[in-house]
């Protein structure tokens, strides 16, 4: 069985990033976010956006008069999110299972979900590519809507509806539209907190370079590893495996570089 502990540690790219953000608890300027629970049904569920000291979508989920979900959202205005792959969010929930719900302008009826499982008081990051999510409307499955695009974006919001009655509150820090070229930038980044135990970049070719890429990494012993190389992310091709001994092991790409960007990526081979 193969595993991924780390991806897309190094790449080289000509294309442009995107990166935009919808919003930040940091920020003075914050959208406007709208109530929506079961008590339109005649549900007793409870909700709100708190911005008192961090902000946060809480509240107290009800299952009584047959209800049981909770929302908040807020609409897009104005912002081209074209170049956009997906949706990165930064939150700390309670271990409750969420739904981040996005409103095409097409489909402005029905809604696009993707879930995500958090970890009781634990500072997560998720990116939800607009490909995955999956479209419905009242909990029935719309499998026949296109496909989300960013282009038509003009809702997004945070949903629960996991049948568990109580307490509930997710803090949310960040939500930004970004690419998958975006996105390896902030794993990249991310496994900079640990440097001592993660791949380390040794030098950074530019598209004309000569140079060979190089890349040095701390092994374990008894384990074998595979470094994978692609040009977009979704394609990988295997281009070495080896063994392990407690060292830093050097990784060389000596190959000829026949696209304008590349990703690289650690397995460990079981």
């Amino acid at each position: 069985m193969k595993f991924v502990i780390l991806i897309t540690l190094i790449f080289i790219s000509l294309n442009t990033s995107a990166n935009i953000s919808l919003f930040n608890s940091q920020s003075d300027s914050k959208p406007n976010w709208s109530v929506l629970n079961d008590t339109v049904m005649g549900g007793k569920s409870s909700s709100r956006w708190n911005n008192d000291t961090a902000s946060s979508f809480e509240g107290i989920l009800s299952l009584a008069n047959n209800g049981g979900f909770a929302s908040v959202r807020t609409t897009i205005n104005d912002v081209d999110l074209t170049e956009t792959d997906g949706i990165y969010i930064r939150v700390k929930g309670d271990g409750r299972n969420y739904q981040f719900r996005i409103r095409s302008k097409f489909y402005s009826w029905a809604d696009y979900m993707y879930e995500f499982q958090t970890v009781n008081e634990v500072q997560q990051t998720f990116f939800l590519p607009y490909k995955d999510f999956k479209s419905s409307w009242r909990g029935f499955s719309l499998s026949f809507l296109p496909s989300l695009r960013g282009k038509d974006i003009t809702e997004i919001g945070f949903f629960l509806g996991d049948k568990k009655p109580g307490n509930f509150k997710l803090n949310i820090y960040e939500i930004s539209a970004i690419n998958e070229i975006e996105y390896s930038k902030i794993l990249y980044k991310e496994s900079l907190t640990n440097p001592d135990n993660l791949p380390k970049l040794i030098h950074k070719f530019g598209y004309n370079s000569s140079k060979p890429l190089s890349i040095t990494f701390k092994t374990d012993p008894y384990t074998t590893y595979a470094i994978e190389a692609s040009n977009d992310l979704k394609n990988w091709l295997e281009i070495n495996i080896f063994q392990g001994n407690g060292e830093n092991l050097d990784f060389i790409d000596s190959r000829e570089i026949i696209s304008n960007q590349q990703f690289y990526r650690l397995k460990i081979l079981e």
